[in-house]
């Protein structure tokens, strides 16, 4: 089963340390910008098998507007045989909330 999640939730989970991010973007758009922590796993050549998780820490996938990782969070379902969240509205909502992203260059 996929589920969403929305800001505020993700929020909650990255404050008490519950979460492993997961960014399926191309390389190229994870290198511009993503959330602090996350990994890079593109949906292109997304591996569910090698998608950490954990018992103590709960798998979250996003990309940028949340289709593909709802594709992602698909196949890891199908994996695991358990529920996986994304965000909703991927970091394009993080951002418009006013969450922290790394690696985008400073304006001028």
């Amino acid at each position: 089963m996929v589920q969403t999640l929305d800001v505020a939730e993700l929020n909650a989970l990255i404050a008490r340390g519950e979460v492993v991010l997961v960014d399926v973007r191309t390389p190229e758009e994870f290198g511009a910008g993503r959330l602090p922590g996350s990994l890079n796993a593109p949906v292109e050549t997304f591996d569910a098998a090698s998608i950490p998780v954990e018992n103590t820490r709960e798998t979250i996938l996003y990309c940028r507007s949340a289709r593909r990782s709802e594709q992602a969070a698909q196949m890891l379902a199908e994996h695991t045989g358990s529920t996986v969240r994304h965000l909703a509205g991927g970091i394009i909502a993080w951002e418009e909330a006013g969450g922290d992203v790394i690696g985008v260059a400073p304006t001028q």
